[in-house]
């Protein structure tokens, strides 16, 4: 499945390390009513991109949530003490035609995202 075609997708920058976060597990959610429903798993690639969280054509108005596995894919890399065990970046979705990207830059202490649509 290719990032053109995915309704969202995520990147992750490793700050600590200098280049893209390999293997970081990813989580998309929906906000049902009062709670997430999981609608999506995978884990970065060697470009730290994550693909086939959603497939096309699935996207719907909303809210969604991404998470990222941090403490786990720095533990990985012999790092312990992450002060975000995982980070949740919540996304409103107000396009079920458009491409929502959540790029991340992190760092066992701290993290950076922003729009990238």
């Amino acid at each position: 499945m290719s990032e053109a075609t995915d309704p969202i997708t995520a990147s992750v920058m490793d700050m600590t390390h200098g280049g893209p976060a390999k293997g970081l597990s990813v989580t998309l959610s929906k906000q049902a009513r009062s709670r997430w429903e999981v609608i999506g798993r995978n884990r970065t690639d060697s470009e730290g991109r994550v693909h086939g969280l959603l497939a096309p054509g699935n996207l719907e108005v909303g809210v969604y949530r991404v998470r990222f596995e941090t403490a786990d894919y720095f533990r990985a890399k012999g790092i312990t003490g992450c002060l975000h065990p995982w980070i949740d970046v919540v996304v409103q979705v107000t396009d079920a035609n458009g491409h929502y990207g959540v790029p991340l830059a992190v760092s066992p202490f701290g993290y950076s995202t922003h729009c990238g649509r």
